[in-house]
């Protein structure tokens, strides 16, 4: 009897838990009948932006305040102001400055609300003997492309390619830079270079995706080729060297330049001169035979 007793109580307790389980879900509604509770997912989240001295950029345009898909993989350019440079960011207080790569950084699957701070400080100074000459050629699927404005800093300074996808900046300062793309008022390419000089003209890409351009010290410059990819990024295809200008000079000394300049009007004056003597000459031995006539009749 007592082991009947057992068995009945054991299965009333297998049956009574899915109750207490849907009761978890189930409330008593006022009227007495049975009110689902559920909780509403939003379909975006926003990401508040805090940077000062950067820009946050986001399908090409700078954002304070970013709106994503739900479980989206935003990708993000951070870009420091002129003068300035990263040095730490954070988000949601965690800080992630190690994930960025090149100036970009890809977000974990969103599924709440995020803040980025991104903190910068003041570019530091590399001594260096000269400044360089940064031009290149900007293309497309391997075609240039015209009208592309190219923004570079730490110095601000800005270019416009021609038909020929060309453009050049002047005395650019030894350092850390970025070169931004734009087409249409949207970026379409971005990249972080970090110039130096050394024997000959040269780049490498960084784990970090820092670009690293060698100046040839004997050289007035680099020329890139850069290549804007369909996902609105850039890189680097080569870099080549850009030699001193070579301006055509006489090898002979000054005295022969100036000599070889004046020999045109050397010899219209040499010939004004000969004339000239040739007309005193016979205007001396004019005079003599008259003097001489004269002498001759007085003394008959």
């Amino acid at each position: 009897m007592k082991k009947i007793a057992s068995l009945l109580l054991c299965l009333c307790l297998v049956f009574s838990l899915p109750t207490v389980a849907f009761a978890k879900t189930v409330s008593q509604s006022e009227n007495g009948g049975n009110a689902v509770i559920s909780a509403c997912v939003p379909n975006t989240h926003k990401i508040t932006v805090s940077a000062n001295g950067a820009d946050v950029l986001f399908n090409g345009a700078t954002q304070d305040s970013i709106t994503v898909e739900r479980l989206s993989q935003p990708t993000l350019i951070i870009r420091a102001e002129s003068g300035k440079s990263v040095k730490q960011v954070l988000l949601n207080s965690v800080d992630i400055t190690s994930q960025i790569k090149g100036g970009y950084y890809t977000l974990e699957p969103v599924y709440e609300d995020k803040t980025l701070t991104v903190i910068t400080e003041d570019e530091a100074v590399v001594p260096q003997s000269k400044n360089y000459t940064v031009k290149g050629t900007v293309k497309r699927n391997g075609q240039p492309v015209e009208n592309i404005t190219l923004e570079l800093r730490s110095t601000l300074k800005t270019d416009v390619t021609d038909s020929k996808g060309r453009f050049s900046f002047a005395d650019v300062e030894c350092g850390k830079h970025s070169l931004t793309a734009i087409e249409n008022e949207k970026i379409v390419g971005y990249i972080v270079f970090e110039l130096t000089e050394g024997m000959e003209a040269d780049f490498s890409l960084e784990d970090s995706g820092l670009y690293k351009v060698t100046a040839n010290q004997d050289e007035i410059g680099v020329d890139l080729t850069l290549n804007l990819n369909d996902d609105d990024t850039m890189h680097i295809d080569s870099v080549t060297g850009v030699k001193k200008s070579i301006i055509p000079t006489n090898t002979g000394s000054n005295t022969n330049k100036n000599d070889s300049k004046k020999s045109p009007q050397t010899g219209a004056d040499n010939d004004i001169l000969l004339y000239s003597t040739a007309l005193l000459s016979l205007g001396i031995a004019a005079f003599t035979v008259v003097i001489l006539k004269k002498r001759k009749e007085r003394f008959e």
